[in-house]
């Protein structure tokens, strides 16, 4: 099922999958909590979604976003949380009206898997492709103390 904004926007494509069949964005995700009610909160509160369906769980939640917009969240209880492993999606990103991207992500790992647990978040880090770049990027940041 395609996306109805979706048709002009780049596609992903590595050149093996024909651009009008590549992916160009989802449409949205479905979240996995053990209560909702919180997460939900959230969203309408924070990020300024809106609650659209209710048929006990789940609940869908939307954006103004011409992509990505749709949240579904469902209750759970007792399941699995999210985990650093195959197979498993552990964060969601969304972007406010301003622009600004914000990552909301699980506990686990925690700094303490690319940090000095006596200096957390002193230094950017950086995906390996970027890392190159890190230098140009930093002298772009403002400072922050």
């Amino acid at each position: 099922m395609g996306v109805q904004n979706a048709g002009g926007d780049e596609a992903w494509s590595n050149g093996e999958i024909p651009a009008e069949h590549a992916v160009r964005g989802l449409e949205g995700v479905t979240l996995l909590v053990e209560n909702g009610e919180p997460t939900g909160v959230i969203l309408t509160d924070v990020f300024g979604f809106r609650e659209v369906a209710r048929e006990g769980s789940p609940v869908r939640y939307r954006s103004n976003a011409p992509m990505g917009g749709t949240i579904n969240i469902r209750s759970v209880g007792g399941f699995l949380p999210g985990r650093m492993d195959g197979g498993s999606i552990h964060h969601v990103a969304f972007r406010e009206s301003g622009g600004i991207l914000f990552e909301i992500a699980t506990d686990g790992p925690g700094c303490e898997a690319d940090e000095a647990e006596d200096r957390p978040g002193r230094e950017p880090k950086l995906p390996g492709f970027l890392e190159p770049s890190c230098t140009r990027i930093e002298a772009h940041l403002p400072a922050l103390a």
